[in-house]
């Protein structure tokens, strides 16, 4: 008896020691989250200058918003992401070789696999937008080398705009910064509130489809019109033109590709949108896609936005595209995984896994990716016709003119 309690007792001593690790661990790591969060949330105050307008050339193509940004003397060019925090690819921290790595943040990449990773956050001494400077910012580093992928030396994410107004005109390839509101000189019937959100002051903006509104991240880093997956229960109620549907491999619908007759966004009703409805959880958002049809204002310091059509109605009319989606494999292969019903793309015979090799001429491989989308905008709703070389199912080459409506 004395020796089972005398066993037992060492049991249950190693036990609690376990516990204790694991538990002053998990306090750790909670400690080094938060202080990552408030030195990231700290981001917006870093501004040298007070009392300025600036105005700041940007390129504008496939709904990405290229701002360049001024490090170490270098010009970069970085992806302005109000739906994310501020990042640095791998390699321009591996260039610049940053030092002083003190704290780590949880990080999320929901549209490759939901994993949380723990990145480095470093400190820059001075970071320049235009002539705006912010200093001694904390930034995330990207470890999975997403920003490489998307042709991009970093994000300009909202915790450096949540103390400022930010006005994005794409039709004249320009944003305006300020640290004053931007919405003095908007017809008020236009401005709507805003709701700021977590330590990277991500902005919220209220949508409505048929009566049923929610509240969904304003993010210029989602290249398209929006993802809503807080409306993919209500499916059956909505009334909606179902597109195509992409699955996995075992053939589980993942997501769905909608046009609604009607949805608010704001107080501006924009007609014809196509939606992404995901199965999985992904974060709700509306994208830079609305860019292309009018000006928005995010007023971060009131805590209010605006959208403005360029022909200053309250109605957007979304043309109809092409109908094809793609991505770029492992192979860096350009592979259709979406086409849409009754489209140009399902006319001239398309297929989900055919193999675009160019695109007008252009020959499409790994090294000339970049300047792929940097030639093409295939979400710019003008221009009629794309020819395409495609490598069917079989492995044939064939040649297919696609003719928007």
């Amino acid at each position: 008896m004395n020796h089972f309690f005398k066993h037992s007792a060492v049991k249950y001593i190693l036990l609690f020691v376990v516990f204790a690790c694991v538990s002053s661990c998990q306090i750790q790591r909670n400690r080094h989250l938060h202080q990552s969060w408030n030195l990231i949330r700290s981001n917006s105050q870093q501004i040298s200058i007070q009392n300025f307008t600036d105005t700041i050339d940007v390129q504008f193509r496939n709904g990405r918003i290229i701002v360049p940004v001024e490090i170490a003397g270098e010009t970069r060019q970085f992806i302005l992401d109000t739906g994310g925090g501020t990042t640095i690819s791998k390699s321009l921290a591996e260039e610049l070789n940053y030092q002083g790595r003190k704290r780590f943040a949880y990080f999320a990449w929901p549209f490759i696999d939901n994993t949380r990773r723990r990145h480095p956050v470093s400190p820059i001494e001075k970071f320049e937008i235009g002539n705006i400077k912010f200093k001694n910012i904390w930034i995330v580093e990207d470890v999975v080398a997403i920003m490489e992928a998307m042709c991009s030396d970093g994000l300009i994410g909202s915790d450096l705009l949540g103390a400022l107004s930010i006005k994005l005109d794409m039709q004249n390839n320009r944003i305006i910064l300020s640290d004053s509101s931007l919405l003095t000189s908007v017809n008020p019937a236009f401005i709507q509130p805003m709701e700021i959100k977590g330590a990277n002051h991500f902005p919220y903006i209220e949508i409505s489809i048929q009566e049923q509104k929610r509240n969904v991240r304003f993010d210029t880093g989602f290249q398209s019109w929006g993802s809503l997956n807080d409306f993919i229960l209500y499916l059956e109620k909505i009334q909606s033109t179902t597109e195509s549907e992409v699955r996995d491999e075992s053939g589980q619908l993942r997501r769905k590709n909608v046009r609604f007759d009607e949805l608010i966004i704001g107080d501006v009703s924009t007609q014809n949108i196509p939606i992404t409805l995901p199965r999985k959880r992904e974060l709700s958002v509306i994208g830079a896609a609305i860019l292309y049809y009018a000006v928005v204002v995010l007023d971060y310091k009131n805590g209010k936005f605006a959208i403005i059509p360029y022909d200053n109605s309250r109605q957007i009319t979304v043309p109809h595209g092409f109908g094809v989606g793609f991505f770029f494999s492992k192979n860096n292969e350009l592979v259709i995984n979406g086409i849409t019903e009754n489209s140009p793309a399902e006319r001239a015979g398309l297929k989900v896994g055919f193999r675009i090799k160019e695109i007008d001429g252009f020959v499409i491989n790994a090294e000339s990716r970049c300047e792929l989308f940097e030639k093409f905008d295939f979400q710019k709703p003008i221009g009629n016709t794309r020819k395409l070389l495609v490598i069917d199912l079989d492995g044939n080459e064939k040649e297919v003119i696609l003719t928007r409506e």
